[in-house]
């Protein structure tokens, strides 16, 4: 388009270039995973399982009429060993399309979960007597 002779020729080469793109392309959003765990186990941590988050994510610009081929796949591992902090990549959603990985989208932890200790151990331990003792009488 930038070698064309003349204004005209430039016009007529971006308006054929872009006509080629809408009519032969289009945008895609693949859904994310109805198998996709709502949450994950976590290992030494207050918690024993965090949230995970598949943030909104943007469409796949693709050939008309393939949106079938479009496969995905979840990279998650089985566990995860505290601390977890908020919104880390955990994982990730990878699209692909005949083999070729055509876009990935992160998996984060929809919330902290802090490595548990002795202390901690010791405070709840400590709450949960308090608590039997007082109702008890």
């Amino acid at each position: 388009v930038l070698g064309a002779k003349s204004g005209d020729d430039r016009f007529t080469d971006a308006a054929a270039l872009l006509d080629y793109g809408f009519d032969n392309y289009s945008v895609y959003t693949p859904p994310v995973p109805d198998d996709l765990p709502q949450e994950l186990p976590v290992l030494s941590g207050m918690n024993d399982t965090v949230k995970l988050i598949v943030p909104e994510y943007e469409g796949i610009m693709i050939k008309k009429g393939s949106s079938e081929r479009i496969k995905t796949q979840t990279e998650l591992p089985e566990s995860l060993t505290a601390p977890v902090r908020k919104d880390s990549k955990i994982g990730k959603l990878v699209f692909t399309c005949e083999g070729e990985k055509i876009s990935e989208v992160p998996i984060t932890a929809g919330s902290d979960v802090e490595k548990i200790s002795f202390q901690m151990v010791f405070c709840m331990l400590l709450k949960k007597l308090l608590y039997i003792r007082v109702t008890a009488e």
